[in-house]
């Protein structure tokens, strides 16, 4: 029986296709040349595969039958029909749901992760959030052009001491806790060689989801009970604050601009949050 932080990974795994599918939503333009189709395809089985990891664990632990769930529970059972009949595998008989966007299909999604969120309670931590944000690791490199050497000089711009060794560099390694399905290869006795590295990632959303899915690793190796959600207020001056020029898409600081007016808003958001000017 999995821990209700390692059943929280593929809750948050799914999240993260809803992350996606709402991040080509937003780019299809800048998106155009590749398969979208396929890359939408792809990220849809992905989104109900991992769903119904979370619903198979609720069922397990309270002991229902899943017909009986299924024949209950209108948008579990659509669940089960999309990840048995278009993502496990292909059947001639499976008719999708015809939407008009992307974000529609973003919409029904929330909308069933949410439920799944509700029914499966039990299995699942209470302090857990679900926080929707237009991100794909992998697009985004893509849309900016982001190679492994513009990476290592991005991160070398954002944390210029990241790789500066101290006295107790040497003395305090770990070995890195990388993935929650790893806890099965270590013992008991072992827990205590291993770390969790906690990034904060490329950019302000990547952020949040490397925060995230580090605050489950640390869950699933120490028992402990740790979380982290967004600041809907903070993360809307953010965007702002890229949009205006103080930030580059990266979360790099660019300084203030020579235009008075962008100046001016920014200094207020700035204010705002408790940098004095």
């Amino acid at each position: 029986m999995k821990s209700k932080w390692e059943t929280a990974r593929y809750l948050i795994d799914a999240k993260k296709c809803v992350d996606s599918l709402w991040y080509i939503a937003e780019n299809v333009s800048e998106l155009k040349y590749i398969d979208l189709r396929k890359k939408s395809n792809e990220i849809l089985m992905d989104f109900y595969i991992k769903c119904c990891v979370v619903v198979d664990e609720y069922i397990y632990e309270s002991g229902r039958k899943k017909k009986d769930l299924c024949n209950f529970d209108k948008v579990i059972d659509r669940v089960y029909y999309e990840r048995d009949k278009n993502g496990a595998h292909k059947d001639e008989k499976y008719i999708g749901r015809e939407y008009s966007s992307l974000k529609n299909v973003c919409e029904d999604m929330k909308v069933e992760l949410s439920h799944i969120r509700t029914v499966c309670a039990d299995s699942i931590p209470d302090c857990l959030t679900l926080d929707y944000i237009p991100y794909d690791r992998e697009l985004f490199r893509l849309i900016h052009h982001v190679t492994a050497d513009a990476e290592d000089e991005i991160m070398r711009k954002k944390y210029p001491f990241r790789n500066v060794k101290t006295p107790c560099t040497d003395k305090n390694q770990a070995k890195c806790f990388n993935d929650t399905e790893d806890l099965r290869k270590i013992s008991e006795e072992d827990k205590n060689q291993y770390g969790v590295l906690i990034n904060n990632g490329i950019c302000f959303y990547e952020g949040l989801q490397e925060r995230q899915d580090a605050m489950i690793k640390c869950n699933v190796l120490w028992e402990t009970d740790m979380w982290c959600h967004i600041n809907t207020d903070i993360m809307e001056k953010a965007k702002e604050l890229t949009r205006l020029g103080f930030f580059d898409d990266f979360g790099i600081v660019q300084g203030l601009p020579d235009d008075q007016e962008k100046k001016k808003e920014i200094l207020k958001i700035l204010k705002k949050i408790g940098i004095p000017e």
